[in-house]
């Protein structure tokens, strides 16, 4: 059985898979496989981000039933979280607002190492950058209903962080641990945005500032819902 150098084709003797190196061009067995495995991975096409954001892979019936009842879910809570008073505090009401409440203090925590002022602009920042966060972890698997569902959810975080920043001058809103009168007292050296605007002098910015922060809001939970319609439209047509 004759052996064939894989570059340059030469006859090998009969104990080729002894050697490591070809005589006749004199390269490396091993290395050149391994070269020929990395050229090949990166000869294949790349995913666009259009591509991945919406692959054209079918999926089944109860699949598509699923992705329709999740967006019907966003849709209407996104309604209903969206007609809220974002100047009153009245989303804090809401069920996701007490799971946002535990990310909102890790951050706290997570941000701590990086000096006072990011400790505590962490607690508002962690809270809406751990979903996108997950996201791209989402996106990294193809898997872009989740990534359309934590986008909703990064949207959903900005609404619950626009009344806090609109209370920064006025501090109505009750803080985690206000047991006391003196608590209550202290409440301007404990509120993070009457901190952090203070800091940056733009306390007298903070209802417009919130108001941003509640348009950033609807405007992610918008386009979340967008993006899944979208997905379940091109599901549906090419059935």
């Amino acid at each position: 059985m004759l052996h064939l150098c894989p570059k340059c084709n030469a006859t090998l003797p009969a104990a080729a898979s002894t050697l490591q190196q070809c005589p006749a061009c004199g390269i490396y067995f091993a290395k050149y496989q391994a070269q020929q495995q990395v050229d090949i991975i990166f000869a294949e096409p790349s995913l666009t981000i259009w591509q991945r954001l919406l692959p054209e892979k079918s999926v089944g019936q109860w699949t598509l039933v699923g992705w329709a009842l999740l967006w019907v879910l966003m849709v209407v809570w996104g309604a209903y979280l969206m007609d809220y008073d974002w100047r009153s505090g009245e989303i804090m009401n809401s069920f996701l607002h007490k799971p946002n409440l535990i990310f909102h203090e890790a951050g706290h925590v997570l941000f701590r190492p990086f000096g006072e002022f990011m400790s505590i602009l962490g607690g508002s920042l962690f809270q809406c950058l751990l979903p996108l966060i997950c996201l791209i972890a989402f996106l990294r698997r193809n898997d872009v209903i989740g990534g359309a569902a934590c986008l909703w959810w990064c949207g959903e975080n900005f609404l619950d962080v626009a009344p806090y920043i609109a209370d920064a001058r006025a501090l109505n809103l009750p803080l985690i641990g206000e047991s006391s009168d003196d608590m209550v007292a202290m409440r301007d050296l404990r509120h993070d945005w009457h901190n952090i605007l203070g800091q940056l002098n733009l306390l007298p910015a903070d209802i417009a500032i919130a108001h941003a922060a509640w348009l950033i809001g609807c405007g992610l939970m918008l386009l979340a819902c967008v993006w899944l319609g979208v997905m379940i439209h091109r599901q549906w047509i090419s059935r």
